[in-house]
This record gives C-alpha cells, structure tokens and sequence, in this order.
C-alpha cells in the first residue's frame, strides 16, 4: 500500500515521564510512513523528566520523521490535573486550558491530518494506518475511560465499569458514554461524539475549536464537527490501552492489560 497523507501525531504532555517510555515506542513502532508524519508534544507545566525525555527521543529519531517539535505552553495559574479524568471536570480551569492547549496543536499543525493522541494511550502497531483507510474525515480508535469506576484491579475487569470514549447525545444534550457490552465489534460505528485518540481531517480541525465544556473539552469540538455537516466514527475494531493510572500503566508494562 502507498500511502500519501501527511499526519500529525500531537499530544500535550505534562509530568508524564513514567508513560512516555511506553508513549512513545508506540508511536515508533507505527507501519505508516514516518516521512509523512511530524509529531507536535506540547508541554505544559512540566516538573518532572517528561521534557527531557522528549528532547532524547527527538535527538535519536528526528532524522526518520519529517518533523519532531517539541513547545511549550505552560500556565501557572493551572491546578495539577492527577491520574483521574473524572475529577478534573469539577475544575474550570483545568477544561478552560485543556481546550487552549488542543486548539494550540490545531493551530500549530498544517498536514494532512491531526492524529490526536492522548498520551495514556498506547497504540497498536498499525493503529494510524488502519485509520488512514477509512477515509473517513473524522475516526477514533476505541478505548474505555471507566477503569477508575473498579475497586480492585481494573485491569482485569472486562466490561463491567468499561465506559467508551463513544458517546451519544440524548434529547435535553448531555452526552452519555456507551459500555463496551453495547457495542458490536469491528465495525466503523457512527457517533455524536468521541475523543481521546482520533484522526481529523484538516478541513475540520482548521475550523473547529475546543472550548469549555462540563464533560470536557472534546464535546464542543464534535460539535461543530456536525455544524460543519460532517460526521464523526469510531473504528470499534481498533481497541487500544487506556492506562489512566500508574497501575494500569504497570499492568500494561507487564502485558497484563486486557480490553
């Protein structure tokens, strides 16, 4: 297959160095061409070795990619976010800048595609290629964001607190997570909102922005996707690692983790 779309993988990074190790090999062990492909990591009140990690995996491999950027958008009026997403959305602030940061990566990104990868998720091999195929304007890949909902080993829980990154937006406009029981496997499902990993065409992040929202900043954003008349997807085939804690991470370290 040649392929000829340029990507941009993009993520902001903050105090990540115990995930990036993992982050970044897979990315680096994606089959689609790295001379189509720049990556964007956008720090962002870093106060660990997330930079220099970086800075090493940009001097090792900047010379297979077409481009390796590394800014820093930081803000010291931002309370710490920690390991649990749920938490964050009592936080104004923390959505407010969450959005700053992702219309940043839109604004600073020109290829072909805007490959959003948040960076507790670990790719699969031809995760980014796969997705390239369909040829859809906007796709994601699915992971679940339930795993803080289990007591006891979340990693091994296989759909009881498994809440998708696929949502659906009922009659008064709150957005609901559907479990991974009620979706059909492999199939490219169509959505009224997803986020967290997800290819977009540059026709539309050009001109849609993220903005504040009570269930995060990815809402506003599919929004406007529709405002546009397009349509948003999930490849419910690709299943990826969401290791949204430390745990999770070590789980998946040790080949633990389980969809």
């Amino acid at each position: 297959m040649e392929y000829t779309k340029t990507v941009t993988i993009a993520s902001p990074i903050r105090d990540r160095e115990l995930y990036l190790p993992f982050y970044l090999q897979a990315i680096l062990e994606q089959t689609y061409p790295k001379k189509l492909t720049n990556l964007l990591f956008v720090t962002n009140n870093v106060t660990d070795n997330s930079i220099k990690i970086l800075k090493k995996f940009k001097k090792l491999y900047d010379e297979k990619y077409s481009l390796i950027r590394i800014d820093d958008y930081s803000n010291s009026n931002i309370p710490y976010d920690g390991e649990i997403r749920c938490v964050r959305a009592k936080t104004t602030k923390v959505y407010s800048f969450l959005a700053e940061l992702r219309n940043y990566i839109c604004q600073n990104s020109n290829t072909d595609y805007l490959f959003s990868v948040d960076s507790d998720i670990m790719l699969l091999t031809d995760t980014l290629a796969k997705l390239i195929l369909t040829n859809k304007k906007c796709i994601s890949a699915l992971v679940c964001n339930g795993h803080v909902f289990a007591e006891q080993q979340p990693h091994l829980n296989i759909d009881k607190y498994k809440f998708t990154n696929v949502l659906w937006r009922n009659t008064v406009g709150m957005y609901t997570h559907f479990r991974k029981s009620q979706l059909n496997n492999n199939e490219i499902l169509e959505v009224d909102a997803t986020g967290a990993v997800y290819l977009i065409s540059k026709d539309i992040y050009k001109n849609c922005k993220y903005r504040l929202h009570a269930q995060g900043e990815d809402m506003p954003f599919c929004e406007d996707v529709q405002k546009l008349k397009e349509k948003l997807y999930c490849d419910t085939s690709i299943k990826l690692p969401h290791c949204m804690t430390t745990g999770l991470l070590e789980a998946y370290s040790r080949g633990e983790f389980k969809y």
